[in-house]
């Protein structure tokens, strides 16, 4: 009679195969802590190079305009602010693809919301456009815009619109005035040309390349170029132009990623870090107003945790 041999799992077997389970787990866990500490410490790194450049500007800032605040939006230089990606539009004016702009955490001065910027700075003579066109999920008193000779947060002209008109504004020190305003009634999910033509203290302006108005002002006459948007602004930006007395640019997304950043503008801001806030706080040092107190914090979200890097030094004139 022959006999059937009949394989079984034995004691051995089973330990050793929960001992490799058990390895697999150890090593799939420490490679998964190792990417999010290496990811933690890249924004961490990140953040502090953000709030390093913002001490340079400050370092390199007027004396005189160091004006004391608290927890106050960066000055001194242009970065950007908010979501910006590449998205598809099929009613863009050229091709479909553009540029998508969410609004920041917070409201920085002025209630500006979002900003996206040209690379470089553009001088007295100069035409710049771009068509904007503003979604329906942003809130009411929504405002959106290009921005010229921008020197920070405080310092600009801005040519923008809400539901109501078109106004030419002037931002200095922080404090807005109005340089020209038409009665107009702007729409939502509409595409809107804005230009400006600036020859040294002339600005003239231009709605869907119709000239509007010319007006004179002298006081910025270099800075950089850029969109804006304030409030609850949600907008899609598209086709940029620049002609400068040195090179023509222009902008139009088609070939770029989508749901990469813009390739092509400023990127001092990290914008693959969520949720960014740079502020600074200015003061007098032991109650010497010949001494400032220069106070720069970065804040983001990692994880759905706050975190923070914080500078400060001390500069007199």
């Amino acid at each position: 009679m022959m006999h059937q041999n009949k394989k079984g799992i034995s004691l051995i077997e089973v330990v050793v195969s929960i001992f490799i389970v058990g390895l697999i787990l150890v090593i799939f866990s420490a490679s998964f802590t190792s990417v999010r500490a290496n990811r933690v410490n890249k924004h961490r790194s990140i953040a502090y190079q953000f709030a390093q450049t913002e001490m340079e500007a400050l370092r390199r800032y007027p004396f005189d305009q160091l004006t004391n605040r608290t927890d106050a939006g960066f000055i001194g230089l242009a970065y950007n602010y908010g979501a910006q990606k590449i998205t598809n539009d099929a009613s863009a004016l050229s091709g479909t693809q553009v540029i998508a702009v969410n609004p920041g955490p917070d409201l920085l001065s002025n209630n500006l919301s979002s900003g996206v910027f040209l690379p470089e700075s553009y001088y007295d003579d100069f035409t710049f456009r771009a068509h904007v066109k503003v979604l329906s999920q942003s809130s009411l008193g929504w405002r959106t815009g290009i921005v010229f000779r921008y020197g920070d947060i405080e310092n600009y002209y801005l040519l923008s619109f809400d539901t109501n008109s078109l106004d030419l504004l002037k931002v200095e020190e922080g404090v807005q005035t109005t340089l020209y305003t038409e009665p107009n009634n702007f729409q939502e999910n509409v595409w809107y040309s804005l230009k400006v033509v600036t020859s040294a203290d002339s600005i003239s302006i231009y709605l869907n390349e119709v000239p509007v108005n010319t007006v004179t002002d002298s006081t910025f006459s270099t800075g950089s170029l850029g969109i804006v948007g304030r409030w609850t602004t949600y907008h899609h930006i598209d086709d940029i132009y620049v002609q400068s007395a040195v090179q023509t640019n222009t902008w139009n997304f088609d070939s770029q990623v989508i749901d990469e950043f813009p390739n092509g503008m400023l990127q001092i801001a990290p914008t693959e870090v969520r949720d960014l806030l740079g502020t600074i706080t200015i003061s007098d040092y032991l109650g010497l107003a010949s001494i400032k107190q220069l106070t720069v914090r970065v804040d983001w979200t990692e994880r759905d945790t706050s975190k923070s890097v914080q500078l400060t030094t001390l500069r007199g004139p």
